[in-house]
């Protein structure tokens, strides 16, 4: 069996002779004991032709054992020893949620993901031990860090960090398989007041001509993606600038105030 899993087995009415008692003369009420590694109690229902239907969960993986008796005697080959594996998740009804996997996600910032084990009955399993992987690929080829961490109680928990703005896919798997909707496309934003490269422009006498040895400047406006206004740093920016020659010409940039 299975932890969380109900088993079940039938009980048949028999005569000394060992013929099935398909009516009997009088009611019989099984007694029914589990132990082991859980106690769970057993239904045991009677359907009416000499048969009993009974069902237990066990909570526990390991040992357990069913001792069955009926007016204080232990019926055939009673008692039974069986065994009970430890909850097993399925990879299609586990759930995974956080803004790692919903967003937003920005760059530079923590995106949590968080994973429920849940059975193949869709209940959620309450131990830990399984073996869930998450691989987050971004831009750049750039694979991202996302250790999984196992809190003991069918709970799972993880986070990653974007180097980089944009398309980030981000697959959990357990045993190889895709866990819930996996893999998921998140696309990730820049930080509020980071200027967009495609949104920025620049002006200026320095971008149009000048005379050697006279410093040349011009303005750098920049921009976020929504095309609103930005005042990064000036390390944000990076210009290069090369002479006929192709050689490297040193350019400062300073921290001006964007209108």
């Amino acid at each position: 069996g299975e932890v969380q899993i109900p088993g079940t087995f039938t009980i048949q009415l028999r005569n000394a002779a060992g013929a099935n008692i398909t009516n009997p003369i009088k009611e019989y009420k099984p007694v029914i004991t589990i132990s082991g590694a859980s106690s769970p109690s057993c239904s045991c229902n009677y359907n009416g032709d000499g048969t009993f239907s009974c069902e237990y969960v066990p909570t526990a993986a390991g040992q357990h054992v069913v001792d069955i008796k009926i007016e204080n005697q232990g019926i055939a080959e009673n008692p039974w020893k069986v065994p009970i594996n430890k909850a097993e998740p399925d990879a299609s009804q586990c759930k995974v949620s956080g803004k790692g996997v919903e967003g937003p996600v920005v760059q530079g910032e923590d995106a949590p993901i968080q994973i429920e084990a849940v059975n193949r009955l869709g209940q959620r399993i309450k131990s830990g031990g399984d073996p869930f992987v998450i691989k987050v690929s971004g831009p750049n080829d750039r694979v991202l860090d996302s250790p999984v961490k196992d809190n003991g109680d069918g709970s799972y928990s993880s986070s990653y960090k974007p180097v980089d703005y944009g398309k980030h896919t981000v697959e959990v798997t357990l045993n190889g398989a895709p866990v819930a909707q996996s893999p998921y496309t998140i696309d990730v934003k820049r930080p509020a007041g980071y200027p967009a490269a495609n949104k920025c422009f620049c002006e200026g006498p320095g971008l149009k001509g000048g005379d050697t040895a006279e410093p040349s400047e011009f303005t750098i406006n920049a921009r976020d993606e929504d095309g609103n206004v930005v005042n990064p740093p000036a390390s944000a920016w990076t210009v290069m600038l090369t002479d006929p020659d192709g050689d490297d010409v040193d350019v400062s940039v300073g921290e001006g105030q964007n209108d």
